[in-house]
């Protein structure tokens, strides 16, 4: 595996919940953050197989503008649907993003289910997830038998592994990475998974 989100090959169904922070700090970089988005969807809609996409923008709150929607129906990402402002519910956005997804899971019964986090700081506002209850969620999410699940964690001005292990464990801590917190890095993040 690579380091970020490039189109992901298969040749059968994959649900991609790609997890964006958009607070306030991310302000310098949202139109990049929106060209990477509207590349990575351009970029995927090429390869083989069908593509479910979800996006969820979070700041002190999380919005999830699409939900397993089938790639080819998704519009252009704007200011709409990404406009960074707020604080970083860090927590919350991957909780709910999951919840959301497990229903999608079992109602469109993908063959592989995706989940990449996008941050540039540390959880500062969520109201309804622990880190607890989230690290067992997901340890429970990337062990299970028959529904396979993949986390990559990428984060800017953190430590990504420390952060990523909180969430996940050793397991998301493996599939993290830092970005630079740059328009640069933006594209890199669309270039390799």
């Amino acid at each position: 595996m690579g380091n970020t989100i490039a189109p992901v090959e298969t040749a059968g169904k994959i649900l991609i919940s790609l997890i964006v922070d958009m607070s306030g700090s991310m302000s310098p970089l949202a139109e990049d953050v929106r060209g990477m988005i509207n590349g990575f969807i351009t970029d995927q809609k090429k390869h083989p197989g069908e593509a479910l996409f979800t996006l969820t923008a979070f700041d002190t709150v999380v919005e999830t503008p699409f939900v397993a929607v089938p790639l080819g129906e998704v519009p252009e990402i704007t200011e709409k649907h990404y406009k960074p402002r707020g604080w970083t519910a860090l927590l919350d956005a991957v909780g709910i993003t999951i919840r959301q997804t497990e229903e999608a899971v079992l109602k469109h019964k993908p063959d592989q289910v995706l989940c990449v986090i996008i941050t540039d700081g540390y959880e500062n506002r969520s109201t309804e997830w622990t880190q607890a209850q989230l690290s067992k969620l997901v340890k429970e999410k990337q062990g299970h038998p028959t529904e396979p699940w993949q986390f990559v964690f990428t984060g800017a001005n953190i430590d990504q592994w420390a952060e990523a292990n909180k969430i996940g464990g050793a397991v998301m801590a493996a599939n993290s990475m830092n970005y630079n917190f740059s328009p640069a890095g933006i594209q890199d993040l669309k270039t390799s998974l």
